[in-house]
């Protein structure tokens, strides 16, 4: 094996163990606190943005943005997830 592909599958079972502790922490209390929060940031949010003056865009834009984060942190850890099952699927793959 060359050392690109050595340096390539150390990237791989990088992915996967990277995926995997992100699985263990979302399914871990902290995890699960976080995603709740997460949930109940964006759910006040859309509430938010229901009750605010449609012609103040600062008002609106801050509605959005809180939305935004919340649900930016949901999608990062479950494309870490996702990233990490895929790279299992590779090396799987690579090795039959």
């Amino acid at each position: 094996m060359s050392e690109q592909e050595d340096r390539e599958l150390q990237q791989i079972r990088n992915q996967i163990a990277f995926g995997l502790d992100c699985k263990v922490f979302m399914e871990s209390p902290i995890g699960r606190y976080l995603t709740a929060r997460a949930n109940a940031d964006i759910d006040a949010a859309l509430q938010g943005l229901r009750d605010v003056d449609p012609h103040s865009p600062k008002d609106v834009q801050d509605w959005q943005n809180k939305a935004y984060r919340a649900e930016s942190f949901l999608q990062w850890m479950g494309e870490a997830v996702t990233e990490g099952e895929n790279a299992e699927r590779t090396f799987i793959e690579a090795n039959d």
